[in-house]
């Protein structure tokens, strides 16, 4: 079949300028539903953070004082009145504040998770891709008529650099629900909540390096004998 597949290719105005060639192994590629989820569960379990503890036994403030003499009271044996059994008592087994929810994902499945949620954004057609957007003033008002010529204006928006262009993310700063991420920045996570995604042309080789890293060295260069 096909390597590459022909797509619309804007301007910096908003315009339509020709086709684009892009690669159907990254966009056009089966949708893994199931890594997606492990993906997103990946992220968020990363930016969590252990914030309940309970005390123990041992931290509720109180007298260690034994609350009834061991024997002869016909109740059972007690130390203070603190323990887990009582109302008030230290709780048992509760979260400590120290749990670490870090979770990993191998190299080969995050790739394969990125070019999934990439396919599945242009599946819904909800990627487009844009030509010369680096050579844009720094300025909100420009980005604006941008996304209003592209239909795109209150929608969420993800940007996608070929690096830190400045001059692009001055002007969407300024925007609400606009991200700007350089391509080689961007998570599998940030692809599936990022609206739709405005993918700069010049930003392609940084995504397939993304999706497949580097080309072996002999596939760089032939060798010259």
């Amino acid at each position: 079949g096909e390597t590459s597949m022909k797509v619309d290719l804007y301007t910096k105005t908003g315009t339509k300028s020709g086709q684009l060639e892009i690669a159907k192994k990254i966009f056009g590629a089966d949708v893994n539903d199931i890594l997606l989820a492990q993906a997103r569960r990946v992220y968020l379990s990363n930016h969590r953070r252990a914030k309940p503890k309970s005390k123990t036994r041992g931290e509720v403030n109180g007298s260690g004082k034994k609350i009834w003499r061991q024997k002869g009271t016909g109740r059972a044996r007690h130390g203070d009145r603190y323990a887990n059994i009582f109302v008030g008592g230290g709780v048992a087994h509760g979260p400590t504040g120290t749990e670490n929810f870090s979770l990993k994902m191998s190299r080969k499945m995050r790739r394969a998770a990125m070019i999934s949620a990439l396919s599945q954004k242009f599946e819904a057609k909800k990627t487009l891709f844009i030509k010369g957007l680096n050579e844009i003033e720094p300025k909100t008002k420009l980005a604006a008529q941008l996304l209003g010529k592209l239909n795109l204006k209150g929608k969420k928006v993800t940007v996608i650099t070929d690096g830190e262009n400045r001059n692009v993310w001055q002007a969407m700063r300024n925007i609400e629900k606009t991200d700007v991420v350089p391509a080689s920045q961007l998570n599998t996570y940030q692809v599936m909540v990022g609206g739709q995604l405005m993918v700069m042309s010049e930003a392609l080789p940084a995504l397939e390096k993304l999706c497949f890293g580097e080309a072996k060295k002999e596939e760089q260069i032939k060798v010259e004998k």
